[in-house]
């Protein structure tokens, strides 16, 4: 694809799935999920199926600077707790050899 071809599809106010198709060098499957994942992750005002707003799909490839993105959580690492254990003295022989005699 050229660059004048991009700028002449994105010059467009609505795109549609064969001009998704042909920007992204996708199939037609592919290119209609992409639109129906860019209508439920934004605010899209346009209800034609098959269709999306070329403000809108330039703002899902390109996040404003100032939105925050939110970082993916970290799992939470575990650790076992630790069990406490009486320290048992040795037994010693010499201790008791007294106490038997």
């Amino acid at each position: 694809m050229t660059l004048s071809r991009r700028e002449e599809i994105l010059s467009k106010d609505i795109l549609g799935v064969q001009d998704v198709m042909e920007l992204n060098d996708m199939q037609y499957f592919n290119a209609a999920k992409l639109i129906r994942n860019i209508k439920r992750k934004t605010t899209c005002g346009l209800d034609i199926r098959g269709k999306v707003s070329t403000a809108v799909y330039l703002d899902y490839f390109e996040p404003k600077a100032n939105e925050v993105v939110k970082e993916e959580r970290k799992e939470r690492v575990v650790t076992p707790k630790k069990i406490r254990t009486k320290e048992i003295p040795p037994f010693r022989f010499k201790d008791y050899q007294g106490v038997q005699q």
